[in-house]
């Protein structure tokens, strides 16, 4: 199975950068489908249906569907995928962890929407915006 999530305009990562950029939504999506579903997932692609890009971007596994045409870093081996999602899911339980803990930090110079500043400056509690 493929797991797809179809964005506007917004631009797509290969998941080599998702981690980086804390871009958790994708790897926890196929976690879902691999542990509430029981599905075996190959891929975990976003399709962007607007902008200049219209090639998936995500990761598809070495071997699987030759026809999907991806960027060659979203093509990885099975141990590479499951570092990957073994990686996004510590990043998303910490992040739970710091919430309840009340310590998740704000980030004003990248919450917006494209990471690029604060989305709401003139009411963000945060001394940086």
């Amino acid at each position: 199975m493929i797991v797809r999530d179809y964005k506007g305009r917004s631009a797509v990562d290969g998941a080599e950068r998702w981690l980086a950029k804390g871009k958790l939504q994708m790897g926890l999506y196929v976690r879902a489908v691999q542990q509430l579903l029981g599905q075996d997932v190959v891929g975990g692609l976003y399709q962007q249906i607007g902008g200049e890009e219209l090639r998936p971007r995500g990761f598809l596994l070495e071997g699987v569907d030759e026809t999907v045409k991806v960027p060659g870093p979203d093509r990885m081996s099975r141990e590479q995928v499951e570092a990957l999602l073994a990686d996004i899911e510590t990043a998303a339980l910490e992040a739970v962890r710091e919430i309840r803990a009340g310590r998740l930090e704000p980030r004003p110079e990248t919450c917006g929407w494209k990471g690029d500043g604060c989305s709401y400056p003139s009411i963000c509690r945060c001394a940086r915006s």
